[in-house]
């Protein structure tokens, strides 16, 4: 039987810790590569959440709009 006790809502730990999910460094391991996969993904997030509105995105982000559009004008028709 299973009771409360075994069941788990949101994520747990890693839920209060956002770097429990981090990887870990390893030889050969690529910082920056790693942290540009990151900021696009975020970026990405950031427009869906808003219907591509970059105003919108940027203050999600903490970044200037004209972040958001150098971004956006940058990826130009390349697949998520």
């Amino acid at each position: 039987a299973i009771d409360a006790g075994d069941l788990v809502f949101g994520g747990g730990a890693a839920r209060l810790d956002p770097f429990a999910a981090l990887p870990e460094p390893v030889a050969g391991f690529d910082l920056d590569g790693f942290l540009s996969r990151v900021r696009t993904h975020l970026f990405l997030k950031a427009l869906a959440i808003t219907n591509g509105n970059q105003s919108q995105a940027a203050e999600l982000l903490g970044v200037t709009k004209q972040a958001v559009q150098q971004f956006v004008k940058g990826r130009g028709d390349k697949a998520d």
